[in-house]
């Protein structure tokens, strides 16, 4: 469903939007493109939501030690815990963004004519926009 969201999001920026909702953009993708077409992209997503998750719970859980180190006879106060899931949501989505911009490519209406699969998308973004394509948006 990941795909067919961001397909119908670049869609209706166009000035002729195909798709006139997610049932006929379902029936189009599957006529045109078959059954891999409403999967182009999985793995950058997976990729995504895996190492996205990594993050969050190995930057949480150093802070957390760290903090719990400090005062080793106490629980963590409130802020501490917020402090302790805004870092580590903080460092996912530096993590995450450039796997982020390789799916949403990957999943864009035109990625099919434009890219082989996801390295050769890190390749084209890399050689044609240069490194900082991976963090803009």
């Amino acid at each position: 469903m990941e795909t067919i969201k961001v397909k119908l999001i670049h869609d209706s920026t166009l000035p002729n939007p195909r798709y006139k909702g997610l049932v006929h953009a379902l029936v189009t993708i599957y006529k045109e493109q078959g059954f891999s077409g409403m999967y182009r992209g999985v793995f950058p997503t997976i990729v995504k939501q895996g190492s996205n998750q990594m993050t969050r719970f190995v930057v949480y859980g150093e802070i957390e030690n760290f903090l719990t180190s400090m005062h080793p006879d106490k629980s963590l106060s409130r802020f501490e815990t917020f402090l302790c899931g805004f870092t580590a949501g903080g460092a996912s989505v530096l993590v995450n963004t450039p796997v982020d911009v390789v799916k949403t490519r990957m999943q864009s209406l035109n990625a099919k004519q434009k890219y082989k699969n996801s390295i050769d998308c890190i390749k084209k973004v890399y050689m044609e926009e240069g490194v900082l394509a991976f963090y803009r948006g």
